[in-house]
């Protein structure tokens, strides 16, 4: 199927016809998993998460069903270059490893608060856990890595995050051009504006070359 499209580049302009082939594209896996050693010995479920789109919270929780059932005992959630998505998908992967925990909250312009919390679907609740995050890590990456990190869920590694916390709404004007106005943003649990600031690591490291391996202490 195609969609046919007239467009003028002024009032003035020639018209012309644009035809776009309608592609359904496959939602690609956001995530990658496997089983490393931490140096200790210990077993550790490696989970890197690419992008937050729709099926990220369904493919972490397979993710980590089967590293436990591999032995994992320790996890590590690698959000180094992911730069956000879909908020819904942030909620949803924070609740795999918190019951009824709050995860972030929208504050208006007038300071007025909607909190959002994690249900009791969690599957990792006692297991320890390190979030890696890096310059790169941004918005719904920053929504998950503060709430794991205000609710003593996680111990966070790496560089401070970008600082993507605002929240836009789009307005359609009636001569069709269009508005983007920020309407709100959002702060972790114990109340840090996200934007501009970024979350800070609890163990900072500057070093371009670590890979998913992590000293045990990060775990202790």
């Amino acid at each position: 199927p195609t969609i046919q499209f007239t467009v003028a580049k002024s009032e003035n302009g020639v018209p012309r016809k644009v035809v776009l082939r309608r592609e359904f594209a496959e939602i690609s896996n956001p995530i990658e998993f496997e089983m490393d050693e931490s140096i200790a010995g210990h077993k550790v479920g490696y989970i890197k998460l690419k992008e937050f789109n729709a099926i990220v919270a369904d493919k972490v929780k397979e993710a980590i069903l089967q590293l436990k059932a591999k032995g994992a005992d320790e996890f590590v959630l690698d959000l180094r270059g992911n730069g956000g998505g879909a908020f819904q998908s942030a909620l949803n992967t924070a609740g795999l490893f918190m019951n009824e925990k709050v995860i972030t909250n929208m504050v208006d312009g007038e300071g007025g608060k909607v909190t959002f919390k994690s249900s009791k679907d969690a599957i990792l609740l006692d297991s320890p856990l390190v979030v890696w995050i890096d310059r790169k890590s941004a918005s719904a990456s920053e929504v998950l890595s503060g709430a794991l990190q205000d609710n003593c869920r996680a111990v966070l590694i790496g560089k401070r995050s970008f600082g993507k916390g605002l929240i836009q709404a789009v307005y359609g004007l009636m001569d069709g051009s269009g508005l983007i106005l920020t309407v709100a943003r959002y702060e972790t649990p114990k109340g840090t504006n996200i934007q501009g600031t970024g979350i800070l690591p609890d163990i900072e490291t500057n070093s371009s070359k670590l890979n998913h391996r992590v000293d045990q202490s990060a775990f202790d």
